[in-house]
């Protein structure tokens, strides 16, 4: 029997009929590429004009684009993949696939009928559309989510993002909801009086750094770490905000390693908060005049600031003792580590006053050439032997001889 086909110059004057529930329901979501291999492969449906590997030629697509738009299509109903090699598509109706999904959207809607009724209320001139409410549906029938909750979770959406939050957006708090387990009425009801105060207490401190803007949800997660976690009062909260006193910028996460140096520390109430900073405070002062009577001409380190707590926290030594120290190497060697060496070398001998101190410096035979400049300092400063190693002394929370001289 002969076989009669038109020629391809026919076939390309031809019309390739497009259903106008593809344009409505399908196309406008779908990327722009894959939307081009539908089209052309339904043109190859109604007029076999090329070859298997024209598609690629005239859409200029890799092999690979136009396997993943098929596979789109296929998970979407319009298609199904026959093989992958040689790819082999079958084209389906799209009206039999609308009308199949209508009548199971129907069934839902017939079921979710009061649902729908209330989120009508909450939404009010908006309208939901089908896909969005197959969406909230799922939370239903995936997270195992009570109707009540649903309602709930949507009101708190609103009045987030207000009546045109996205139904992306409360999917992800749906998502979120579900892996806290917030699935009944009663628990969504606990877990919004607890966001409310999370939220309340993030926007006092915005408002307190004159920002009237609403907490970002990052924000939220730190307020809650430190209230619900950390144990932190507002009280000791509002006492770090003070410390950022004078910040260009401040910030949650300023504030947040503030607040984490108080708990490493220990201290998580008004008291023990003043009596922390106090100290800290203490420290500060103590190292800015060590550092003045020592000549050294820059501001101390936090490291060199927990140096000098450990000579007189650790190490019990007089403040004068030290002060006296720096004095002693300031005409000399006006650094640091020599400093360090000074207090390290009369910790080790048991030097406790000053006039033990002066003593010691007096001695003719503890004198030798500095390498710095041309006087000469005690030996001491080159006093090797001690009555502990470095790593003692290292967990004892002082580093011997570092080189963190500037």
């Amino acid at each position: 029997m002969p076989q009669c086909v038109f020629s391809k110059s026919t076939a390309a004057m031809d019309i390739t009929p497009v259903e106008n529930l593809f344009l409505l329901e399908f196309m406008p979501n779908a990327p722009e590429n894959y939307v081009k291999v539908y089209l052309f492969g339904l043109m190859q449906c109604y007029s076999a004009l090329s070859d298997s590997d024209d598609m690629a030629i005239a859409l200029g697509f890799d092999e690979t684009l136009i396997t993943e738009a098929f596979a789109y299509w296929q998970a979407k109903g319009l298609v199904d993949i026959i093989s992958t090699i040689p790819l082999m598509v079958e084209y389906k109706s799209v009206r039999a696939l609308v009308a199949k999904n209508s009548t199971e959207e129907a069934r839902r809607s017939g079921k979710y009928a009061q649902l729908v009724a209330q989120l009508s209320a909450e939404m009010g001139t908006r309208m939901l559309s089908g896909a969005e409410l197959s969406k909230i549906y799922d939370w239903i029938e995936l997270f195992d989510m009570d109707e009540e909750a649903v309602v709930l979770l949507v009101r708190h959406c609103i009045e987030r993002k207000g009546i045109k939050v996205s139904i992306k957006y409360m999917d992800a708090v749906a998502q979120s909801w579900a892996q806290a387990r917030v699935l009944s009425k009663e628990a969504a009801i606990e877990y919004l009086a607890q966001y409310e105060e999370i939220t309340s207490g993030a926007q006092r401190i915005l408002k307190r750094w004159r920002s009237m803007r609403m907490p970002t949800e990052d924000e939220l997660d730190l307020y809650r770490t430190w209230t619900m976690e950390w144990g932190f009062s507002d009280e000791t909260i509002g006492m770090a905000c003070a410390e950022m006193t004078g910040a260009q910028k401040p910030s949650f996460k300023y504030l947040n390693s503030i607040l984490e140096t108080f708990r490493q520390n220990g201290v998580f109430s008004g008291d023990g908060v003043s009596e922390f900073l106090k100290q800290r405070d203490a420290v500060i002062e103590l190292s800015r005049m060590v550092f003045s009577r020592a000549g050294i001409k820059k501001t101390p380190t936090q490291r060199e600031r927990d140096q000098i707590e450990v000579w007189t926290g650790t190490w019990c030594m007089p403040v004068e003792l030290v002060l006296f120290a720096a004095d002693s190497v300031k005409d000399t060697m006006p650094t640091f580590t020599a400093l360090k060496k000074q207090v390290t070398l009369w910790h080790d001998r048991g030097i406790s006053t000053v006039a033990s101190a002066r003593e010691d410096l007096k001695n003719p035979q503890q004198t030798a050439v500095s390498t710095y400049g041309t006087k000469k300092v005690p030996m001491s400063m080159n006093y090797h032997q001690k009555r502990y190693t470095s790593k003692d002394l290292k967990d004892m929370g002082i580093e011997i001889f570092g080189d963190d001289e500037e």
